[in-house]
This record gives structure tokens, C-alpha cells and sequence, in this order.
């Protein structure tokens, strides 16, 4: 009985690490999404249509681009490990059934970062909350702003 306590106690220790309640996320590319977004979180006359995009790639890459057009279409680069972008003022604030779709396509975490929150549909279509790791190393970047391919490396 002891032994298949102990196996049952090992089988949920790995249950549960397998679907993580949050993600980790790096904090510096995160507050440059808010800066980049910032009028975008604020009520106004003239509706702001554009979504900020920061795509994590496994190297250690970070590739930024604007879309146009609430969530217009874009090329991401390849081996992507997590994809955060922005949502503009008044649209939710959790991710839409498209970010899902996009996270179990790419398999890779797609997050929404709102003002003070951060959200991310995980590829199994679950949303859980996204935490800010501040003590990660700066990444090398690639611009790009509304369908152009122009790139810079910091």
C-alpha cells in the first residue's frame, strides 16, 4: 500500500509540472510592448487598430513587429518559443479563440499583454497567467513595422 501511495504521489508530481498553471515570461520584452502599445490601452476618439508583436525565438531572439488592422497577418520566424502582443483599447483582454488557434499552431505559448496583466493561450488551448521573470539576459532584436522587413540588432 505504501509503495503505491508513493508511485501515486511521483505520477501527480508529474501531472501536474506537465500542464504549468503560469508562464514565465521576460520582463524586458514585456515593458517594451506596454511602451510600444501605450496610447493603443487608452480610451480616445480616434480607435487605435494596431497590435504590438514580440516572437521569442529558441535561440534566444526576439523579432518585434506592429500589425495593422486589429490582428492583421504577419510571417513569424522559424523555431518560435513564445509569442506575446498587445490588444488595443476596448477588445479583451484575455486571449480570443484566434490566439488560441495561433498557440496550438505553432506550439508555442501565444500571450496577450494588456497594461497591467499579461494572458497566454498555451498550445493544449488552456489560458493561464503570465509572470515576469526580471533576471534574464538581453536578447539580440529584429524590427519590422506593418509588413516591412527592415532589421536591427541591439
Amino acid at each position: 500500500m505504501k509503495n503505491i501511495l508513493w508511485l501515486l504521489s511521483i505520477l501527480l508530481l508529474f501531472v501536474s509540472s506537465a500542464t504549468p498553471q503560469t508562464q514565465s515570461l521576460p520582463a524586458d520584452v514585456v515593458v517594451r510592448l506596454r511602451r510600444q502599445a501605450q496610447m493603443t490601452y487608452l480610451s480616445a476618439q480616434i480607435p487605435h487598430n494596431e497590435e504590438y508583436v514580440a516572437a521569442i525565438g529558441s535561440n534566444g531572439s526576439v523579432f518585434y513587429t506592429m500589425v495593422c488592422n486589429r490582428g492583421g497577418t504577419f510571417r513569424l520566424p522559424l523555431g518560435i518559443m513564445l509569442l506575446l502582443h498587445t490588444h488595443p483599447y476596448g477588445t479583451q483582454r484575455k486571449p480570443s479563440d484566434a490566439d488560441k488557434a495561433t498557440a496550438k499552431k505553432i506550439g508555442a505559448p501565444n500571450c496577450v499583454v494588456t497594461g497591467k496583466e499579461v494572458w497566454c493561450a498555451m498550445p493544449n488551448g488552456k489560458i493561464v497567467p503570465g509572470v515576469l521573470q526580471t533576471n534574464q539576459p538581453s536578447a539580440q532584436t529584429a524590427v519590422a513595422r506593418c509588413g516591412t522587413e527592415t532589421r536591427s540588432h541591439n
